[in-house]
């Protein structure tokens, strides 16, 4: 839930009627849903007390399914390009391979 500064699948209120909830009643959402500082290297959270009581200001709000699905759209066209080049560079090989052939009968 970090990488993705996300909480919970759907949103943090999947922590409302959890496992967690039971092991952990003081606590509205997990430690992982708490915005941290944007500092390079540092890990602090921005206020730890005021996320773990619920309030909106924070802790991360998306769900982390949207968050994962966005972070993999954005790189599925370089991918697909990827496979497209090397698809092509393939086929020229296989043409040049078969014209070589050719010229050595």
């Amino acid at each position: 839930m970090t990488t993705f500064g996300c909480c919970g699948v759907n949103s943090p209120e999947d922590f409302e009627d959890s496992l967690f909830r039971l092991m952990n009643p003081n606590d509205v959402v997990p430690e992982a849903c708490c915005q941290r500082n944007d500092h390079p290297g540092d890990g602090a959270h921005i206020s730890r007390e005021e996320c773990l009581m619920g309030s909106m200001l924070f802790r991360n709000n998306k769900g982390c399914y949207s968050a994962v699905v966005d972070y993999f759209e954005t790189y599925i066209y370089l991918a697909g390009a990827l496979a497209i080049v090397v698809l092509t560079i393939e086929l020229f090989a296989m043409v040049f391979a078969m014209c070589l052939f050719r010229g050595i009968q």
